[in-house]
């Protein structure tokens, strides 16, 4: 879709082609798109052109559950746990786009199945954040986590594209954190104050 404002009579301008405003073709929140005018110039006459976005996705942790998911940015009153409805909260970092939410899903899927310890949890996020070390060789990393996290095999399958390999394993990181961001709750293990 594109605009054209053709010049009239009196140096007046006059609108050609769709609506003025952006709309969103899902509008009832289901929305994976957006739109987005951008202007240019094109032989003296000004377009407007819509263009589909993609929409971001954030990570979200939930209180209640103590799951993660990714959550679109900007939506509504803030983000909802779709597991159980509580509210969740955004989790600081990486943005994603929408073709994440599958790998982020299986990732968060594999993490709470694994129901990891506090101390085991904590190595794993240690490894992981050796940025330099995910990057330049992602598949010993791999390797690593199969022992604390098996239910991580499926990645093997990508070993040899080590930039998709580090992507998957950096998206470990806020999914494993947000387990221990909101602890259970439990008795506390040391005497009560």
């Amino acid at each position: 879709m594109a605009w054209a404002l053709v010049p009239q009579r009196g140096d007046r301008a006059q609108a050609q082609g769709p609506p003025a405003q952006a709309r969103d073709p899902c509008p009832k929140g289901g929305s994976s798109f957006s739109t987005r005018s951008q202007w240019r110039v094109s032989a003296g006459t000004v377009v407007a052109e819509e263009k589909v976005v993609s929409v971001q996705y954030v990570p979200v942790a939930c209180r209640s559950c103590r799951r993660a998911a990714l959550a679109p940015v900007g939506k509504g009153d803030g983000p909802t746990c779709e597991r159980c409805g509580a509210r969740a909260s955004v989790v600081p970092g990486e943005v994603y786009p929408e073709d994440d939410l599958g790998l982020f899903e299986k990732l968060e899927q594999v993490v709470h199945a694994a129901q990891l310890s506090e101390p085991s949890a904590s190595n794993v996020t240690l490894m992981l954040s050796e940025v330099s070390e995910r990057t330049i060789a992602p598949h010993l990393l791999l390797a690593r986590a199969l022992n604390v996290l098996p239910g991580l095999g499926f990645l093997v399958e990508v070993a040899d594209q080590p930039a998709r390999l580090a992507h998957a394993l950096g998206m470990l990181l806020p999914i494993i954190g947000i387990r221990f961001r909101h602890p259970s709750d439990r008795a506390p293990s040391g005497p009560a104050p």
